[in-house]
Protein backbone atom coordinates (compact mmCIF):
# COMPACT_ATOMS: atom_id res chain seq x y z
CA UNK A 1 0.00 0.00 0.00
CA UNK A 2 2.97 2.12 0.97
CA UNK A 3 4.45 1.41 -2.72
CA UNK A 4 1.16 2.31 -4.52
CA UNK A 5 1.34 5.42 -2.60
CA UNK A 6 4.98 6.27 -3.89
CA UNK A 7 4.10 5.17 -7.49
CA UNK A 8 1.52 8.42 -7.34
CA UNK A 9 3.84 10.64 -5.14
CA UNK A 10 4.50 14.08 -6.24
CA UNK A 11 1.29 13.14 -9.00
CA UNK A 12 -0.20 16.63 -7.96
CA UNK A 13 2.87 18.71 -8.11
CA UNK A 14 3.14 21.71 -10.62
CA UNK A 15 5.51 20.41 -13.54
CA UNK A 16 5.59 16.99 -11.56
CA UNK A 17 5.81 14.37 -15.05
CA UNK A 18 9.69 14.26 -14.66
CA UNK A 19 9.37 13.09 -10.91
CA UNK A 20 6.21 11.13 -11.64
CA UNK A 21 8.33 9.34 -14.06
CA UNK A 22 10.93 8.71 -11.32
CA UNK A 23 8.67 7.97 -8.90
CA UNK A 24 7.66 5.04 -11.16
CA UNK A 25 10.70 3.79 -11.84
CA UNK A 26 11.55 3.53 -8.50
CA UNK A 27 8.33 1.84 -7.57
CA UNK A 28 8.95 -0.79 -10.16
CA UNK A 29 12.50 -1.45 -8.91
CA UNK A 30 11.06 -1.80 -5.49
CA UNK A 31 8.58 -3.82 -6.58
CA UNK A 32 11.25 -6.28 -8.25
CA UNK A 33 13.50 -6.23 -4.95
CA UNK A 34 10.31 -7.10 -2.76
CA UNK A 35 9.33 -9.70 -5.14
CA UNK A 36 12.93 -11.77 -4.88
CA UNK A 37 13.24 -12.22 -1.48
CA UNK A 38 9.55 -13.74 -0.92
CA UNK A 39 9.45 -16.18 -3.43
CA UNK A 40 8.30 -18.89 -0.98
CA UNK A 41 5.31 -19.03 1.46
CA UNK A 42 2.31 -17.52 1.66
CA UNK A 43 3.39 -14.34 0.30
CA UNK A 44 3.70 -15.12 -3.14
CA UNK A 45 0.48 -15.05 -3.43
CA UNK A 46 0.18 -11.33 -2.15
CA UNK A 47 3.07 -10.51 -5.10
CA UNK A 48 1.31 -11.73 -7.72
CA UNK A 49 -1.20 -10.23 -6.89
CA UNK A 50 0.38 -6.68 -6.06
CA UNK A 51 2.62 -7.87 -9.48
CA UNK A 52 -0.89 -8.08 -11.22
CA UNK A 53 -2.25 -4.83 -9.47
CA UNK A 54 0.80 -2.98 -10.65
CA UNK A 55 1.18 -4.08 -14.37
CA UNK A 56 -3.04 -3.93 -14.73
CA UNK A 57 -2.67 -0.08 -12.88
CA UNK A 58 0.77 0.43 -15.42
CA UNK A 59 -1.27 -0.93 -18.74
CA UNK A 60 -4.32 1.94 -17.68
CA UNK A 61 -1.70 4.33 -16.60
CA UNK A 62 -0.25 3.76 -20.39
CA UNK A 63 -3.39 3.39 -22.32
CA UNK A 64 -4.71 6.74 -20.87
CA UNK A 65 -2.07 8.64 -21.54
CA UNK A 66 -1.65 7.03 -25.31
CA UNK A 67 -5.41 8.50 -25.06
CA UNK A 68 -4.24 11.74 -24.13
CA UNK A 69 -1.83 11.85 -26.47
CA UNK A 70 -3.52 10.62 -29.44
CA UNK A 71 -5.91 13.29 -28.28
CA UNK A 72 -3.49 15.45 -28.27
CA UNK A 73 -2.04 14.78 -31.61
CA UNK A 74 -5.18 14.68 -33.12
CA UNK A 75 -6.27 17.66 -31.72
CA UNK A 76 -2.60 19.70 -32.81
CA UNK A 77 -2.88 18.10 -36.12
CA UNK A 78 -6.55 19.49 -36.18
CA UNK A 79 -5.26 22.95 -35.19
CA UNK A 80 -2.42 22.29 -37.59
CA UNK A 81 -4.31 21.65 -40.24
CA UNK A 82 -6.86 24.75 -39.46
CA UNK A 83 -4.16 26.94 -38.85
CA UNK A 84 -2.61 26.26 -41.80
CA UNK A 85 -5.61 26.42 -44.10
CA UNK A 86 -6.08 29.98 -42.26
CA UNK A 87 -2.24 30.72 -43.21
CA UNK A 88 -2.73 29.53 -46.84
CA UNK A 89 -6.12 31.68 -47.13
CA UNK A 90 -4.17 34.88 -45.38
CA UNK A 91 -1.00 34.29 -47.64
CA UNK A 92 -3.45 34.10 -50.81
CA UNK A 93 -5.10 37.36 -49.53
CA UNK A 94 -1.89 38.74 -48.80
CA UNK A 95 -0.30 37.73 -52.57
CA UNK A 96 -3.73 39.28 -53.95
CA UNK A 97 -3.67 42.39 -51.48
CA UNK A 98 0.97 42.36 -52.98
CA UNK A 99 -0.52 41.92 -56.32
CA UNK A 100 -3.48 44.88 -55.98
CA UNK A 101 -0.77 47.11 -54.34
CA UNK A 102 1.69 46.51 -57.04
CA UNK A 103 -0.52 47.32 -59.64
CA UNK A 104 -1.89 50.27 -58.12
CA UNK A 105 1.49 51.18 -57.32
CA UNK A 106 2.42 51.08 -61.50
CA UNK A 107 -0.09 53.11 -61.46
CA UNK A 108 0.46 55.68 -59.01
CA UNK A 109 4.07 55.23 -61.17
CA UNK A 110 2.42 56.03 -64.35
CA UNK A 111 0.27 58.74 -63.46
CA UNK A 112 3.13 60.57 -61.50
CA UNK A 113 5.29 60.13 -64.93
CA UNK A 114 1.69 61.36 -66.69
CA UNK A 115 1.57 64.36 -63.86
CA UNK A 116 5.47 65.11 -64.32
CA UNK A 117 4.68 65.34 -67.95
CA UNK A 118 1.80 67.37 -67.59
CA UNK A 119 3.34 69.59 -65.19
CA UNK A 120 6.10 70.28 -67.69
CA UNK A 121 4.32 70.55 -70.70
CA UNK A 122 2.27 73.31 -68.74
CA UNK A 123 5.49 74.76 -67.62
CA UNK A 124 6.43 75.04 -70.97
CA UNK A 125 2.40 76.04 -72.11
CA UNK A 126 3.02 78.69 -69.31
CA UNK A 127 6.35 80.06 -70.53
CA UNK A 128 5.17 79.90 -73.99
CA UNK A 129 2.02 81.58 -72.91
CA UNK A 130 4.31 84.28 -71.21
CA UNK A 131 6.08 85.07 -74.19
CA UNK A 132 3.09 85.34 -76.48
CA UNK A 133 1.07 87.74 -73.50
CA UNK A 134 4.65 89.73 -73.82
CA UNK A 135 4.08 89.59 -77.61
CA UNK A 136 0.64 90.63 -77.64
CA UNK A 137 1.49 93.34 -74.97
CA UNK A 138 4.40 94.40 -77.68
CA UNK A 139 1.47 94.40 -80.54
CA UNK A 140 -1.26 95.88 -78.75
CA UNK A 141 1.37 98.77 -77.80
CA UNK A 142 2.38 99.06 -80.95
CA UNK A 143 -1.38 98.42 -82.57
CA UNK A 144 -2.16 101.37 -80.27
CA UNK A 145 0.45 103.89 -81.53
CA UNK A 146 -0.69 102.95 -85.04
CA UNK A 147 -4.10 103.72 -84.55
CA UNK A 148 -3.04 106.93 -82.95
CA UNK A 149 -1.28 107.43 -86.54
CA UNK A 150 -4.16 106.20 -88.65
CA UNK A 151 -6.80 108.28 -86.83
CA UNK A 152 -4.09 111.48 -87.63
CA UNK A 153 -3.45 110.43 -91.15
CA UNK A 154 -7.37 109.83 -91.29
CA UNK A 155 -8.31 113.37 -90.00
CA UNK A 156 -5.22 115.13 -91.90
CA UNK A 157 -7.12 113.06 -95.18
CA UNK A 158 -10.18 114.13 -93.94
CA UNK A 159 -9.26 117.60 -94.15
CA UNK A 160 -7.46 117.71 -97.20
CA UNK A 161 -10.48 116.13 -99.04
CA UNK A 162 -12.72 118.71 -97.09
CA UNK A 163 -10.33 121.07 -98.28
CA UNK A 164 -10.10 119.55 -101.78
CA UNK A 165 -14.01 119.34 -101.78
CA UNK A 166 -14.51 123.27 -101.54
CA UNK A 167 -11.45 123.63 -103.96
CA UNK A 168 -13.45 121.75 -106.68
CA UNK A 169 -16.49 123.67 -105.87
CA UNK A 170 -15.36 127.12 -105.71
CA UNK A 171 -14.09 126.17 -108.99
CA UNK A 172 -16.94 124.74 -110.34
CA UNK A 173 -18.63 127.79 -108.88
CA UNK A 174 -16.70 130.24 -111.05
CA UNK A 175 -18.04 131.39 -114.41
CA UNK A 176 -16.10 129.41 -117.56
CA UNK A 177 -14.24 126.86 -115.50
CA UNK A 178 -14.76 123.47 -117.45
CA UNK A 179 -13.25 120.44 -116.19
CA UNK A 180 -12.22 117.76 -118.53
CA UNK A 181 -9.63 115.14 -117.19
CA UNK A 182 -7.96 116.54 -113.88
CA UNK A 183 -7.84 120.08 -115.51
CA UNK A 184 -9.86 122.85 -115.14
CA UNK A 185 -9.98 125.70 -118.09
CA UNK A 186 -11.08 128.84 -118.08
CA UNK A 187 -11.48 130.95 -121.11
CA UNK A 188 -11.68 134.55 -121.06
CA UNK A 189 -14.54 136.06 -123.15
CA UNK A 190 -15.05 139.35 -121.65
CA UNK A 191 -11.12 140.98 -122.50
CA UNK A 192 -8.01 140.62 -124.70
CA UNK A 193 -4.62 140.86 -123.79
CA UNK A 194 -0.83 140.34 -124.84
CA UNK A 195 0.56 136.99 -124.19
CA UNK A 196 2.21 138.37 -121.05
CA UNK A 197 -1.14 139.59 -120.00
CA UNK A 198 -3.10 136.39 -120.35
CA UNK A 199 -0.85 134.50 -118.24
CA UNK A 200 -0.61 137.38 -115.47
CA UNK A 201 -4.48 136.77 -115.50
CA UNK A 202 -4.00 133.23 -115.37
CA UNK A 203 -1.36 133.53 -112.55
CA UNK A 204 -3.18 135.68 -110.35
CA UNK A 205 -6.17 132.86 -110.73
CA UNK A 206 -3.78 130.06 -109.54
CA UNK A 207 -3.56 128.40 -112.89
CA UNK A 208 -1.16 128.70 -115.72
CA UNK A 209 -2.08 129.21 -120.01
CA UNK A 210 -2.86 126.32 -120.72
CA UNK A 211 -0.54 122.97 -122.00
CA UNK A 212 -1.84 121.07 -124.45
CA UNK A 213 -0.08 117.16 -123.93
CA UNK A 214 -2.42 115.23 -126.21
CA UNK A 215 -4.59 115.27 -128.98
CA UNK A 216 -7.80 114.93 -127.35
CA UNK A 217 -6.76 118.02 -125.38
CA UNK A 218 -6.27 119.85 -128.67
CA UNK A 219 -9.41 119.00 -129.76
CA UNK A 220 -11.67 120.38 -126.54
CA UNK A 221 -9.18 123.48 -126.95
CA UNK A 222 -10.22 124.49 -130.39
CA UNK A 223 -13.58 123.57 -130.12
CA UNK A 224 -14.05 127.16 -128.14
CA UNK A 225 -14.51 129.54 -131.47
CA UNK A 226 -12.12 132.06 -130.79
CA UNK A 227 -8.75 133.17 -131.47
CA UNK A 228 -6.73 131.79 -128.15
CA UNK A 229 -3.30 132.47 -126.53
CA UNK A 230 -1.84 128.97 -125.07
CA UNK A 231 1.24 128.41 -122.78
CA UNK A 232 4.09 128.08 -125.46
CA UNK A 233 6.86 130.71 -126.21
CA UNK A 234 10.31 130.67 -127.51
CA UNK A 235 11.44 133.60 -126.34
CA UNK A 236 14.24 132.19 -124.64
CA UNK A 237 15.92 130.78 -127.66
CA UNK A 238 14.40 131.12 -130.88
CA UNK A 239 13.02 127.86 -132.66
CA UNK A 240 13.18 126.35 -129.10
CA UNK A 241 9.70 126.35 -128.15
CA UNK A 242 8.97 125.47 -124.82
CA UNK A 243 5.77 125.40 -122.34
CA UNK A 244 5.00 127.66 -119.39
CA UNK A 245 6.34 124.83 -116.92
CA UNK A 246 9.99 124.93 -118.40
CA UNK A 247 9.14 121.35 -120.60
CA UNK A 248 10.07 121.58 -123.78
CA UNK A 249 7.70 120.94 -126.76
CA UNK A 250 7.30 117.37 -128.22
CA UNK A 251 4.00 117.35 -129.43
CA UNK A 252 2.70 120.00 -131.72
CA UNK A 253 -0.41 121.20 -133.45
CA UNK A 254 0.93 123.57 -135.87
CA UNK A 255 -0.60 124.84 -139.11
CA UNK A 256 0.62 124.27 -142.41
CA UNK A 257 4.25 126.27 -142.70
CA UNK A 258 3.80 127.35 -138.91
CA UNK A 259 5.89 128.51 -137.42
CA UNK A 260 7.02 131.06 -140.01
CA UNK A 261 7.31 134.35 -138.10
CA UNK A 262 5.73 135.65 -140.96
CA UNK A 263 7.72 138.78 -142.73
CA UNK A 264 10.46 138.39 -140.45
CA UNK A 265 8.57 139.38 -137.61
CA UNK A 266 9.50 138.02 -133.75
CA UNK A 267 6.51 136.12 -133.83
CA UNK A 268 7.88 134.26 -130.25
CA UNK A 269 4.45 133.19 -128.85
CA UNK A 270 1.92 130.48 -130.21
CA UNK A 271 -2.11 130.75 -130.43
CA UNK A 272 -5.02 128.36 -131.41
CA UNK A 273 -6.08 130.33 -134.70
CA UNK A 274 -8.00 128.61 -136.88
CA UNK A 275 -10.48 126.11 -134.89
CA UNK A 276 -11.61 124.56 -137.89
CA UNK A 277 -8.01 122.65 -138.46
CA UNK A 278 -7.23 119.94 -136.16
CA UNK A 279 -3.90 121.22 -136.42
CA UNK A 280 -4.61 124.92 -135.36
CA UNK A 281 -1.27 126.67 -133.73
CA UNK A 282 0.22 129.73 -135.27
CA UNK A 283 3.01 131.79 -133.94
CA UNK A 284 2.53 135.50 -133.77
CA UNK A 285 3.80 139.09 -131.95
CA UNK A 286 3.37 138.41 -128.18
CA UNK A 287 2.52 141.98 -127.27
CA UNK A 288 -0.74 141.45 -129.80
CA UNK A 289 -4.02 141.32 -127.60
CA UNK A 290 -5.81 137.94 -128.01
CA UNK A 291 -8.44 136.36 -125.70
CA UNK A 292 -6.60 133.10 -124.12
CA UNK A 293 -7.40 129.91 -122.37
CA UNK A 294 -5.97 129.37 -118.94
CA UNK A 295 -5.39 125.65 -117.43
CA UNK A 296 -5.45 124.42 -113.51
CA UNK A 297 -4.14 121.46 -112.82
CA UNK A 298 -7.02 119.72 -110.76
CA UNK A 299 -4.69 119.23 -106.44
CA UNK A 300 -6.03 115.47 -106.41
CA UNK A 301 -4.75 114.86 -110.04
CA UNK A 302 -1.84 116.80 -108.88
CA UNK A 303 -1.12 114.80 -105.86
CA UNK A 304 -1.10 111.65 -108.53
CA UNK A 305 1.66 112.54 -110.59
CA UNK A 306 3.31 113.72 -107.80
CA UNK A 307 3.28 110.13 -106.41
CA UNK A 308 4.66 109.11 -109.76
CA UNK A 309 1.65 107.83 -111.84
CA UNK A 310 1.55 108.13 -115.52
CA UNK A 311 -0.62 111.05 -116.19
CA UNK A 312 -2.68 111.12 -119.51
CA UNK A 313 -5.03 113.13 -121.22
CA UNK A 314 -7.53 110.92 -122.70
CA UNK A 315 -11.46 110.93 -122.25
CA UNK A 316 -12.84 114.03 -123.52
CA UNK A 317 -15.92 112.57 -124.70
CA UNK A 318 -17.40 114.36 -128.24
CA UNK A 319 -14.04 113.74 -130.56
CA UNK A 320 -14.87 112.18 -134.10
CA UNK A 321 -11.55 109.88 -134.76
CA UNK A 322 -12.70 106.19 -133.94
CA UNK A 323 -9.11 105.62 -133.39
CA UNK A 324 -8.78 107.25 -130.02
CA UNK A 325 -12.21 106.23 -128.60
CA UNK A 326 -14.52 103.65 -128.46
CA UNK A 327 -17.99 104.26 -130.19
CA UNK A 328 -21.34 103.37 -128.43
CA UNK A 329 -24.14 101.96 -130.12
CA UNK A 330 -25.73 105.20 -130.09
CA UNK A 331 -22.23 107.09 -131.86
CA UNK A 332 -21.42 108.80 -128.80
CA UNK A 333 -18.19 108.26 -127.34
CA UNK A 334 -17.32 106.52 -124.18
CA UNK A 335 -13.51 107.50 -122.83
CA UNK A 336 -11.32 105.86 -120.37
CA UNK A 337 -9.21 108.30 -118.91
CA UNK A 338 -6.68 108.36 -116.69
CA UNK A 339 -8.74 111.46 -114.94
CA UNK A 340 -11.35 108.95 -113.74
CA UNK A 341 -9.03 106.59 -112.72
CA UNK A 342 -7.40 109.35 -110.23
CA UNK A 343 -10.79 109.95 -108.97
CA UNK A 344 -11.71 105.93 -108.16
CA UNK A 345 -8.48 105.63 -106.80
CA UNK A 346 -8.56 108.11 -104.55
CA UNK A 347 -12.05 106.70 -103.45
CA UNK A 348 -11.04 103.41 -102.92
CA UNK A 349 -7.96 104.66 -100.61
CA UNK A 350 -10.09 106.80 -98.69
CA UNK A 351 -12.76 104.02 -98.70
CA UNK A 352 -10.16 101.70 -97.20
CA UNK A 353 -8.61 104.09 -94.64
CA UNK A 354 -11.87 104.45 -93.53
CA UNK A 355 -13.06 100.48 -92.89
CA UNK A 356 -9.69 100.30 -91.17
CA UNK A 357 -10.09 102.84 -88.60
CA UNK A 358 -13.45 101.29 -88.51
CA UNK A 359 -11.93 98.02 -87.51
CA UNK A 360 -9.18 98.85 -86.04
CA UNK A 361 -11.68 101.03 -83.30
CA UNK A 362 -13.61 97.22 -82.98
CA UNK A 363 -10.60 95.79 -82.29
CA UNK A 364 -9.23 97.07 -79.57
CA UNK A 365 -12.13 97.99 -77.97
CA UNK A 366 -11.57 101.88 -78.39
CA UNK A 367 -14.75 102.74 -76.51
CA UNK A 368 -14.08 106.64 -76.58
CA UNK A 369 -13.79 106.37 -79.98
CA UNK A 370 -17.24 104.97 -80.69
CA UNK A 371 -19.34 107.80 -80.68
CA UNK A 372 -17.62 108.75 -83.42
CA UNK A 373 -17.05 105.66 -85.71
CA UNK A 374 -20.82 105.99 -86.85
CA UNK A 375 -20.73 109.84 -88.21
CA UNK A 376 -17.24 108.95 -89.38
CA UNK A 377 -18.42 105.77 -91.29
CA UNK A 378 -21.53 108.06 -92.82
CA UNK A 379 -19.05 110.71 -93.92
CA UNK A 380 -16.65 108.34 -95.47
CA UNK A 381 -19.52 106.39 -97.14
CA UNK A 382 -20.78 109.63 -98.79
CA UNK A 383 -17.83 111.00 -99.90
CA UNK A 384 -16.71 107.53 -101.66
CA UNK A 385 -19.83 107.61 -103.39
CA UNK A 386 -19.78 110.96 -104.40
CA UNK A 387 -16.13 110.14 -106.03
CA UNK A 388 -17.48 107.52 -107.46
CA UNK A 389 -20.28 109.02 -109.02
CA UNK A 390 -17.89 111.58 -110.46
CA UNK A 391 -15.43 109.00 -111.62
CA UNK A 392 -18.18 107.16 -113.77
CA UNK A 393 -18.98 110.25 -115.32
CA UNK A 394 -15.62 111.67 -116.21
CA UNK A 395 -14.52 108.65 -117.64
CA UNK A 396 -16.98 108.33 -119.61
CA UNK A 397 -16.07 111.46 -121.16
CA UNK A 398 -18.65 113.68 -119.75
CA UNK A 399 -17.20 117.16 -119.26
CA UNK A 400 -17.78 118.78 -115.41
CA UNK A 401 -18.92 122.54 -115.49
CA UNK A 402 -20.69 124.39 -112.48
CA UNK A 403 -21.89 120.92 -110.33
CA UNK A 404 -23.39 119.40 -113.28
CA UNK A 405 -21.87 116.87 -115.89
CA UNK A 406 -22.35 117.78 -119.82
CA UNK A 407 -22.45 115.21 -122.56
CA UNK A 408 -22.53 116.35 -125.87
CA UNK A 409 -23.66 113.93 -128.46
CA UNK A 410 -21.61 113.42 -131.89
CA UNK A 411 -25.11 112.09 -133.82
CA UNK A 412 -27.76 113.90 -134.58
CA UNK A 413 -31.52 112.55 -133.88
CA UNK A 414 -34.68 113.91 -133.05
CA UNK A 415 -35.55 115.83 -129.43
CA UNK A 416 -37.44 112.75 -127.88
CA UNK A 417 -34.70 110.29 -129.45
CA UNK A 418 -32.21 112.33 -128.05
CA UNK A 419 -33.74 112.39 -124.10
CA UNK A 420 -33.98 108.85 -124.54
CA UNK A 421 -30.31 109.01 -124.87
CA UNK A 422 -30.10 110.75 -121.42
CA UNK A 423 -32.51 109.19 -119.53
CA UNK A 424 -30.45 106.04 -120.45
CA UNK A 425 -27.37 107.49 -119.15
CA UNK A 426 -28.78 108.28 -115.74
CA UNK A 427 -29.54 111.88 -117.12
CA UNK A 428 -32.05 114.04 -119.23
CA UNK A 429 -32.01 116.90 -121.45
CA UNK A 430 -30.15 120.55 -120.14
CA UNK A 431 -31.59 122.72 -118.30
CA UNK A 432 -30.33 126.11 -118.31
CA UNK A 433 -30.68 128.39 -115.52
CA UNK A 434 -28.11 130.81 -115.72
CA UNK A 435 -25.90 132.84 -118.41
CA UNK A 436 -23.02 131.42 -117.47
CA UNK A 437 -24.33 127.89 -118.38
CA UNK A 438 -26.10 129.28 -121.41
CA UNK A 439 -22.62 130.70 -122.63
CA UNK A 440 -21.25 127.17 -121.46
CA UNK A 441 -23.40 125.38 -123.63
CA UNK A 442 -22.91 127.58 -126.80
CA UNK A 443 -19.12 127.56 -126.36
CA UNK A 444 -19.16 123.59 -128.32
CA UNK A 445 -20.28 125.71 -131.38
CA UNK A 446 -22.99 122.90 -132.18
CA UNK A 447 -26.70 123.73 -132.69
CA UNK A 448 -28.16 121.46 -130.04
CA UNK A 449 -31.68 120.23 -128.57
CA UNK A 450 -31.97 121.47 -125.09
CA UNK A 451 -34.73 119.93 -122.11
CA UNK A 452 -37.36 122.66 -122.74
CA UNK A 453 -41.03 121.86 -124.40
CA UNK A 454 -44.56 123.78 -124.77
CA UNK A 455 -46.79 123.42 -121.46
CA UNK A 456 -50.09 122.77 -123.19
CA UNK A 457 -53.05 123.97 -120.74
CA UNK A 458 -51.96 127.63 -121.31
CA UNK A 459 -48.52 128.28 -123.99
CA UNK A 460 -46.16 128.75 -121.36
CA UNK A 461 -42.86 126.42 -121.50
CA UNK A 462 -41.29 124.08 -119.01
CA UNK A 463 -38.64 122.29 -118.50
CA UNK A 464 -38.33 118.37 -118.34
CA UNK A 465 -38.03 118.25 -114.78
CA UNK A 466 -41.66 120.04 -114.72
CA UNK A 467 -40.30 122.93 -113.47
CA UNK A 468 -41.78 126.34 -115.30
CA UNK A 469 -39.28 128.85 -117.51
CA UNK A 470 -38.37 131.62 -115.76
CA UNK A 471 -35.09 132.69 -117.71
CA UNK A 472 -35.03 132.80 -121.17
CA UNK A 473 -32.31 133.39 -123.71
CA UNK A 474 -34.85 133.25 -126.70
CA UNK A 475 -33.31 134.73 -130.07
CA UNK A 476 -35.00 137.70 -131.44
CA UNK A 477 -38.54 136.94 -132.40
CA UNK A 478 -38.62 133.53 -130.95
CA UNK A 479 -40.54 131.36 -130.04
CA UNK A 480 -42.98 132.34 -132.92
CA UNK A 481 -44.12 128.36 -134.66
CA UNK A 482 -42.47 129.44 -138.16
CA UNK A 483 -44.65 129.11 -141.09
CA UNK A 484 -47.54 127.66 -139.12
CA UNK A 485 -45.61 124.74 -138.03
CA UNK A 486 -45.89 122.88 -134.70
CA UNK A 487 -42.68 123.85 -133.05
CA UNK A 488 -42.88 122.08 -129.86
CA UNK A 489 -39.24 121.69 -129.26
CA UNK A 490 -36.14 124.03 -128.51
CA UNK A 491 -32.42 124.42 -129.91
CA UNK A 492 -29.37 126.16 -129.38
CA UNK A 493 -29.11 127.74 -132.96
CA UNK A 494 -27.38 130.91 -133.25
CA UNK A 495 -24.09 130.47 -130.94
CA UNK A 496 -22.40 133.63 -131.72
CA UNK A 497 -25.48 135.63 -129.62
CA UNK A 498 -25.32 135.23 -126.34
CA UNK A 499 -29.81 134.60 -127.16
CA UNK A 500 -29.81 132.17 -129.03
CA UNK A 501 -32.89 129.75 -128.60
CA UNK A 502 -34.82 128.76 -131.38
CA UNK A 503 -38.36 126.88 -131.37
CA UNK A 504 -38.58 124.09 -133.84
CA UNK A 505 -40.65 121.31 -134.61
CA UNK A 506 -39.49 117.88 -132.53
CA UNK A 507 -39.41 115.55 -135.65
CA UNK A 508 -35.79 117.49 -136.69
CA UNK A 509 -32.53 116.00 -136.62
CA UNK A 510 -30.27 117.88 -134.01
CA UNK A 511 -27.47 117.06 -131.85
CA UNK A 512 -27.92 117.30 -128.05
CA UNK A 513 -26.78 118.01 -124.45
CA UNK A 514 -27.38 115.68 -121.50
CA UNK A 515 -26.69 117.14 -117.76
CA UNK A 516 -26.68 115.35 -114.69
CA UNK A 517 -26.28 116.95 -111.72
CA UNK A 518 -23.47 115.98 -108.98
CA UNK A 519 -23.14 117.49 -105.28
CA UNK A 520 -19.80 117.56 -103.98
Amino acid sequence: MDQQMDIYVNEEGPFGYSSKRKSLAKSSENIYESLEPNRTGPALSSAEDVKKSSCRAAAVGQGVLSLLLLTGLITLVHLFTKGNSEWEMKMALLHNSFTNLTQERDQLQTRYTNLTEGRDQLQTSYTILNQERDQLQTSYNILNQERYQFQKRIEDMTKEITDLRKKLQDLSNKQEWVYLSGSFYHVSSTKKKSWQGSRDDCVQKGADLVIINSREEQEFIRRFPKPMWIGLTDKETEGRWKWVDGTLLTQSYWMHLEPNGRLSRDEDCAEISNNFLSNSWNDDLCNIEKFWICEMTSPLYMARFVRGEQSEITDYVNLPEPSARSVGQDGGVTAAGSGGKLYRLVAVSFGLLCVLQVAVNISLHLYSFYSKTPDEAFNCTNLRSELITFDRFSQQGWVYFRRSFYYFSTEQSSWQKGRADCQQREADLVIINSKQEQDFTRQFNKVSWIGLIPKRANGTWKWVDDTLLTQSYWSPGEPNGFGGRDEDCVETRFLDRENSWNDIPCTDQNFWICEKMIEL
